[in-house]
């Protein structure tokens, strides 16, 4: 993903090479041009990131987007434009448009601290058209980290809140007949649940993907029913084609019943604005159950003799 990575920070004559409060990993200088001088601390502090997931690390790293810190008691003299990009092969070099390739490789955090990234540095003077040249290569950080298992295990800690102040989760139980059943005939049951995404932004901004199973009880002794959804009436006979519809029950004894509909949600994955392709989350993974009940009275079905005309 390309993406622009443009801010105006003051250069000072008199600042030295490395930058405050990020030293390199390794002894050489961070800066590869004679008089050029590196940007300051890259941090949250008045900053923007954005979370990277790396499969190979199963983890989340904050990268830097737009917005740095400021060199503290710096001369400004000479401002200048920077751009921020993860020391990866694949990245090619910042061009005269400032568009910045900012993908994140494992390659970018070996020779920094753990949960720093190694950024290469570009600027150029503020408002001018040049491509910018390379000044060096910093250690961003230290920002947070979130490990897949974290993740997994925050989106647990909250799931439950998140569905009481949301309408997602509350699954329609649909019977036909509607209330009134008839003893040794199928009663038609059905729900409408399917894949949800719940919104979360902490502690990142992304959309969890639940996956529903269902579970019926029809509240007469009989064994639970886990897995379909059913199919609601169309108004095909039940009895002359049996196999129409994936769920009926027939209660054999007239009484009051109660079915109760039980769907088990798990967060199977996650997915954000910069990875589209679903992340599955690690197990043991985050559940919530959600429940829906229905009273139905079931009759005996009585011959009635009518009188022909």
């Amino acid at each position: 993903m390309k993406r622009l990575l443009l801010l105006t920070l003051a250069l000072s004559l008199s600042t030295q090479c490395l930058p405050q409060g990020l030293a390199p990993a390794r002894a050489d200088p961070p800066c590869v041009l004679e008089g050029a001088h590196c940007p300051g601390p890259v941090t949250g502090i008045g900053s923007q990131f954005e979370y990277q997931y790396l499969e190979s690390t199963s983890t989340f790293y904050k990268v830097p987007t737009t917005g740095t810190k400021g060199i503290p008691g710096a001369t400004t003299t000479v401002p200048q434009d920077y751009f921020y990009q993860p020391n990866c092969p694949s990245n090619a070099p910042v061009g005269a448009n400032g568009v910045v390739d900012d993908s994140l490789c494992t390659g970018a955090l070996i020779e920094c601290p753990r949960g720093q990234i190694r950024t290469r540095v570009y600027q150029r003077a503020t408002g001018s058209g040049d491509v910018p040249v390379e000044a060096g290569l910093i250690c961003v950080g230290p920002e947070r980290t979130i490990t897949l298992t974290d993740l997994t295990n925050l989106i647990g800690d909250n799931i439950q809140r998140e569905f009481d102040k949301t309408a997602v989760g509350v699954p329609p139980l649909i019977v036909s007949p509607p209330t009134l059943a008839l003893v040794n005939l199928p009663v038609i049951a059905s729900t409408t649940t399917s894949l949800e995404t719940l919104h979360i932004t902490d502690p990142l901004t992304a959309d969890v993907q639940l996956v529903p199973v269902p579970t019926w009880d029809f509240g007469d002794g009989s064994a639970k029913v886990t897995g379909p959804v059913g199919l609601a009436y169309d108004g095909t006979n039940a009895i002359n084609d049996p196999g129409h519809y994936p769920l009926t029950h027939t209660y054999a004894k007239p009484g009051s019943y109660t079915i109760t509909l039980s769907v088990l949600w798990t967060a199977a994955s996650v997915t954000t604005a910069r990875h589209p392709d679903p992340i599955p989350l690690a197990a043991p993974r985050p559940t919530v159950t959600t429940t829906n009940r229905l009273l139905v009275n079931a009759h005996e079905a009585h011959a009635v003799l009518v009188s022909g005309g």
